[in-house]
């Protein structure tokens, strides 16, 4: 359990490795190319910007492997974001154990029509809950620190 609050990260790929357990990022700066955040942590980045270096992304990986799991809430999205918005990447057929997400977001980039097809539609109740700083702090771990 671990909390990074205006801190920067730079790199060209795989620039964080949010590897395991449950992270808080607040105020964070994040800039790379390929693969720029990946690993298997339940993580919230608050008021966090992503930079992505590579101009516009072809093959997007945003998260991979068969369970993986992203919301994009209420962030800004800019062009770099193509129509699809996702990639099942080696795991074409399995899009059902994934959930991609958007809700509420802004910019060019999170327009939705021509989003992939299993794209997950969330409710406000749900967005809510996996936005919810509970969703990895359970003990109050964090909340004793904020």
């Amino acid at each position: 359990m671990s909390a990074f609050y205006d801190c920067r990260f730079y790199g060209m790929q795989d620039t964080l490795y949010d590897k395991e357990g449950r992270h808080y990022f607040k105020s964070c700066y994040i800039e790379g190319a390929t693969d720029i955040i990946f690993g298997n942590g339940r993580s919230i980045y608050e008021d966090c910007s992503i930079n992505v270096t590579a101009g516009n992304i072809r093959n997007p990986r945003r998260a991979w492997r068969r369970s993986s799991r992203v919301m994009f809430y209420k962030s800004h999205l800019s062009e770099v974001v193509i129509r699809e918005g996702w990639y099942a990447w080696g795991f074409a057929g399995d899009e059902g154990t994934i959930l991609y997400a958007e809700f509420n977001s802004t910019g060019i980039g999170s327009e939705t029509a021509g989003r992939v097809k299993w794209e997950k539609v969330v409710s406000q109740k749900d967005a809510d809950q996996l936005a919810d700083i509970n969703f990895i702090d359970q003990e109050g771990w964090l909340l004793n620190h904020l």
